[in-house]
């Protein structure tokens, strides 16, 4: 991509493929209620005239087809826009304050590490956006947005089992390398809250706090308000302690309440992950660029976004020890 491109070429680059899909969502609604209609309606006409009730039935069954490329033409298009987004948006947004070694607005994290993460839950289905690799005060970290999703089986009214999938997990990943190896791990867990039960995971494992097993060993920290909110398992309850001081308590407490959502941190050998289940998804277009007001406003939106995501690192850079 050329990326010197004008805020006036940006704009009709973006704009053009927003109506496109714009145009193709009304579409699509109409093909869907074209096809029943036109192979009804040629069956209805086959005793009278039987090259009119051949003519519709065939164009009913090209709407199918039709479906599946209007399907597959908006989803190439939003991969574009994003695309276009993160190379002439987001990228400059987050040069102004990481160093970036990559970003890719259509990949995500290594599926293995999701697979292997002791925070993030089981998953059936994954996707995700926005993966950043780069250093940020001297720390190296990875960023991005993850979706995942279990099968569900259910029945209807009607008593015919059904799948659907659910969401588990949609937010941010975020991991740090440390200087030091803490040779073990201490792990974070929000507690169900009834300050977030009416947001996007009242119903989901909010809490979350038993899916780290029963067999580990758990801790109580010495702070109240914490251990109310969190729950902490542990390879070595001294590691705990040497980790969780009530300073270093009152910074995560103080992340926690940044990510409007659900907290989950992994202290383990040289890496701190951080899963944090907010319902988000970073650096999304949600109106249409058709101005240079609008991309500015986009700009401004997209800085306030990651500066929110790098508040939440800086409470964890707090704990110098461990950077």
């Amino acid at each position: 991509m050329d990326s010197n491109l004008s805020d006036s070429q940006i704009i009709s680059q973006i704009s053009s493929k927003q109506r496109m899909i714009k145009f193709l969502n009304f579409i699509h609604p109409l093909l869907f209620i074209a096809m029943p209609a036109s192979i009804f309606w040629g069956f209805a006409n086959w005793d009278r005239n039987i090259g009119k009730g051949i003519f519709f039935v065939i164009l009913g069954l090209l709407c199918i087809p039709l479906l599946v490329v209007l399907g597959k033409s908006v989803n190439a298009l939003e991969r574009k826009i994003k695309s276009l987004t993160g190379e002439y948006l987001v990228k400059g947004v987050l040069a102004e304050k990481v160093q970036v070694e990559k970003y890719a607005p259509n990949e995500y994290i290594n599926p293995d590490f999701v697979k292997n993460c002791n925070i993030l839950p089981n998953y059936d289905r994954i996707s995700g956006s926005d993966y950043v690799s780069g250093t940020y005060r001297g720390v190296p970290f990875t960023f991005c947005d993850l979706h995942l999703q279990y099968k569900d089986t259910y029945r209807d009214k009607n008593g015919r089992k059904r799948t659907r999938y659910r969401t588990n997990f949609l937010g941010h990943v975020i991991t740090l390398d440390t200087k030091t190896n803490i040779n073990g791990f201490v792990r974070i867990c929000e507690r169900k809250n009834p300050r977030k039960e009416n947001g996007f995971l009242s119903g989901i494992v909010s809490g979350a706090a038993e899916f780290l097993g029963m067999n580990q060993n758990k801790v109580e920290m010495e702070s109240d308000p914490f251990n109310q909110q969190f729950k902490v398992i542990t390879s070595d309850d001294e590691l705990a302690f040497y980790i969780l001081t009530p300073q270093f308590m009152e910074h995560i407490v103080a992340a926690d309440e940044k990510v409007d959502g659900y907290t989950k941190i992994a202290f383990e050998n040289n890496r701190v992950t951080l899963a944090l289940n907010n319902g988000k998804n970073s650096f999304e277009l949600t109106k249409t660029l058709w101005s240079k007001s609008r991309l500015n406003e986009t700009r401004l939106r997209f800085r306030d976004e990651f500066q929110n995501i790098l508040s939440i690192i800086d409470e964890i850079l707090t704990k110098d020890n461990l950077f």
